[in-house]
Formats: C-alpha cells, structure tokens, sequence
C-alpha cells in the first residue's frame, strides 16, 4: 500500500489544511488494522523529521503522525491518528446546518442568552473638573456619550 509523507502547517482543528507532500512511499501496516489508528512500517532513507501528517489513497483519509519510531535499517513505526476535519471535508462543508454557536460573536446572535458568551469589560476611570461644580442639593445627572 502507498502512503503520501506530508507536512501540514495548519492547526489541526481547520478545515482546508494547507499540506505539502513531501514523498509518496509504499508500507505495510503493522498487526490488525485500524482505521481510526493505524501503526505504519515503512522503509525510507529521507529525512522524517518534519514529516508530521500522512494521506493514505487507498483509505481516502488524512492522519496525524503521532509518534514517529526509528527502527534498524531505514525502517520507521509511524503512529497515526484520523484526521476527521480534512478526510470528510466535502461532506462537512457541503451540510446545511443551523449555527448554534460562532467563534466570532460579531456575527452570531448575541439575543441567544444562555450564559456561554463572556464579554470582558475594562474600567475605564478620568477625572474631570466641572466648571460651574455642582449644586448642593446633592442631586446629579451624569450623561456619558460615546465609546
């Protein structure tokens, strides 16, 4: 089976990762295959070292290298671990979905009240001198305007 030895330089929660191949190898997985995580054993006389990501054809699924394991000979154990955002990317991005929740509270509904949003609030202090000062009955109305 053929593997893709990538590098990805994206978080690893985005959707539309930005990976560069950097080899195409082929390798065997090591006892029972899992999908979800795959232990992979391959030959490879490059460098591993930023190899951090790996896209597998035959699968159609990206993984996360977890752990890389030198072994004797060129040979390297390859930890890896699904990468669900970037193996279901068309399907993920082609739902219609109601948006419960947004990272960005400009464009979410801030009227949707269930204690989730934190707004942080900073005070905010000057001292101003009032011309005429105030009167004595102890009554005051304070106008503030703008941001």
């Amino acid at each position: 089976m053929d593997i893709q030895l990538c590098v990805n330089s994206s978080e690893n929660n985005a959707i539309g990762k930005k990976v560069s191949v950097i080899d195409t190898v082929s390798c065997s997985v090591k006892d029972a295959m899992s999908f979800e995580k795959p232990i992979i054993l391959l030959q490879y006389s490059g460098n591993m070292r930023n190899v951090n990501y790996v896209y597998i054809p035959k699968f159609s699924r990206y993984y996360f290298v977890t752990d890389v394991i030198p072994m004797t000979g060129g040979r390297y154990e390859l930890h890896c671990n699904v990468d669900v955002l970037e193996s279901y990317k068309n399907q993920i991005l082609n739902l219609t979905c109601i948006i419960d929740k947004q990272e960005n509270e400009r464009l979410s509904s801030q009227y949707y009240n269930d204690n989730s949003y934190v707004t942080l609030t900073k005070d905010y202090n000057r001292v101003m001198t009032f011309p005429n000062g105030f009167n004595q009955d102890g009554k005051f109305i304070l106008i503030c305007a703008g941001g």
